[in-house]
């Protein structure tokens, strides 16, 4: 069995015609068949029912399908991470509450010592994807991209809060509790989104109420929308720290507390290890002093 075999049988399971496989790997439809067949001789089972019209995969034809589906997904991501490799680029994750944090300085920081570097600024589903495919060499995120960080990780555990715009006339003397947030315009990520999870418990108490209520797909729409006076929303505090210094947004007295939001190593590329062990250092240095700086935004753990 070799990879061309399962390649053009696949592809026929998901095309459904040996016309389209032909087309799709550059093959004669003579030659598809031939490695079609082939396969079935070293498997010693029929993959196709022949005896009908089109394209029916047989029950061991199916759970061949399966198994050549993942050798596929595989093979793309080993050619991802080769030609990764290739352009020599070493690949940094890093979700958005770093960027609004110290992730500017560790990103300036890094690329004095290491030019040759990329960053990818994104959401932790996003996150957990490139992990997955091997895009990224080092990441810095919260648990809902993995479920093990990186061994003796240093955590930012950032404050998370009821954040709204001043421009909206909110009476917060006594803390606000779930009932008279909802009555309050409040802006949320999707209910199925990711960003959510961390904190769904948090906010059901007020978002199982009759309520008004926006959605924002990111951390920076939904800190856009709340600068602009759109709503209240439950956010990490780390996009808001020059705006509320200067009093054009604020964080609510309330009653319905969020929890922090942890943020360590989850990802470090073994063979790259040396490399990614000197830019963790740099991360743990820059986020510490950050921290450091903003005590009331967010807490440095060391490893």
């Amino acid at each position: 069995m070799n990879f061309k075999q399962l390649e053009a049988f696949y592809w026929l399971a998901k095309l459904g015609s040996y016309q389209k496989v032909a087309k799709q790997i550059n093959l004669t439809q003579p030659a598809v068949s031939i490695r079609v067949g082939s396969l079935e001789s070293e498997l010693s089972a029929p993959l196709l029912q022949r005896d009908q019209p089109g394209i029916v995969l047989t029950e061991r034809g199916h759970e061949v399908a399966e198994f050549a589906s993942e050798f596929m997904q595989l093979y793309e991501r080993m050619q991802k991470s080769l030609v990764r490799r290739e352009r020599g680029a070493f690949v940094i994750g890093i979700i958005e509450p770093i960027l609004y944090s110290w992730g500017q300085e560790f990103a300036r920081q890094v690329r004095k010592a290491y030019p040759n570097v990329e960053f990818r600024v994104t959401g932790n589903a996003a996150m957990r994807n490139l992990v997955a495919e091997q895009a990224v060499d080092l990441v810095f995120a919260t648990a809902t991209v993995s479920s093990d960080p990186v061994p003796q990780s240093f955590a930012m555990r950032a404050v998370m809060g009821w954040v709204a715009s001043t421009k909206l006339e909110i009476d917060d003397s006594e803390p606000l509790d779930a009932q008279a947030l909802a009555r309050l315009p409040l802006i949320f990520y999707p209910r199925d989104a990711s960003q959510a999870a961390p904190r769904l418990e948090a906010v059901a108490e007020v978002r199982a109420l009759d309520h008004l209520e926006d959605t924002a797909s990111a951390l920076s729409t939904a800190a856009q929308m709340v600068y602009r006076g759109f709503g209240v929303a439950p956010l990490v505090l780390t996009p808001f720290t020059r705006a509320i210094a200067e009093g054009d947004v604020r964080p609510l007295n309330t009653s319905v507390p969020l929890p922090l939001m942890e943020i360590r190593c989850y990802y470090m590329n073994a063979p790259r290890r040396r490399m990614a062990r000197d830019i963790y250092a740099i991360a743990e240095e820059v986020a510490q002093d950050w921290c450091e700086k903003h005590p009331t935004y967010a807490t440095f753990l060391p490893a």
